[in-house]
């Protein structure tokens, strides 16, 4: 995602699998210097055929077997530089000029807590039997608890969606199809800028402590969600908000607040 902001610039990257194997491939399109760090002397990525690209590639080069020790940062607080030691000979360093640096050495799900409810692989993702769908029926797992490929913030974005459909598919199969709930319309009027400047000049301590208290302001937010286990905040014209509120009906919330 940030490999253009590195245009004609050095970067470092540290990591030997395949994810750090295809940001060194990515970033030389951009930069004018790659620097690839591992700690081993091989490369453990499975994608050898990635490998091969980024040995061949002019402006990468594969630094083996080195650690980072350091960072160097300038007056700023800016990276400038990276200092690298041979893990096999620590009399062995170098003094790296950068202008960046990504640090690839691989991520731990945050799965613990799932491992007595779902299959988990041995990495720690959540195992899919299909899309979304987990090893229980009506879970739905996306985004990096599952994806061992991506790993995109856009991907897991669209993930979500599959889920979301799968869920109320999951829904709908099970539970039968629920009564349409009909949102009365909502009028949107225009900020009065006004009224937001003088809202700021509201003390702090004034009470939101009623369910028609100012939304805009943290002490009514917090009192509405502290009394009503379920807080939807919608459009009455979203087709997908409409979605939320029949699903939550199935689940047995007819009237959320």
């Amino acid at each position: 995602c940030d490999g253009h902001l590195y245009l004609d610039k050095t970067v470092l990257v540290v990591g030997g699998g395949d994810s750090a194997v295809d940001a060194a491939i990515l970033l030389a399109r951009y930069a004018k210097k790659v620097y690839l760090v591992h700690r081993r002397t091989k490369f453990s990525g499975k994608n050898q055929a990635a490998i091969d690209v980024a040995e061949t590639t002019n402006n990468i080069e594969m630094i083996t077997p080195f650690v980072v020790k350091q960072w160097e940062l300038d007056s700023e607080q800016q990276l400038v530089g990276a200092r690298i030691e041979n893990s096999e000979d620590s009399k062995e360093q170098r003094d790296l000029s950068i202008d960046g640096a990504f640090v690839m050495i691989g991520a731990t799900p945050n799965t613990d807590w799932l491992k007595e409810t779902l299959e988990l692989d041995n990495e720690g993702l959540v195992k899919l039997d299909g899309a979304t769908q987990a090893s229980v029926p009506g879970i739905f797992a996306v985004g990096e608890v599952s994806d061992n490929v991506y790993k995109q913030a856009i991907t897991a974005s669209a993930a979500g969606a599959q889920a979301a459909i799968d869920a109320e598919r999951w829904l709908r199969e099970t539970r039968g199809v629920h009564k349409h709930i009909n949102v009365a319309p909502t009028t949107i009027a225009p900020i009065n800028e006004r009224a937001v400047k003088e809202h700021k000049k509201q003390p702090e301590n004034e009470d939101h402590g009623s369910d028609s208290c100012d939304l805009t302001a943290e002490t009514c937010i917090r009192h509405i969600v502290k009394k009503y286990p379920v807080v939807v905040f919608s459009k009455s014209w979203c087709p997908y908000c409409r979605k939320a509120l029949e699903a939550l009906s199935v689940a047995g919330v007819p009237k959320p607040h």
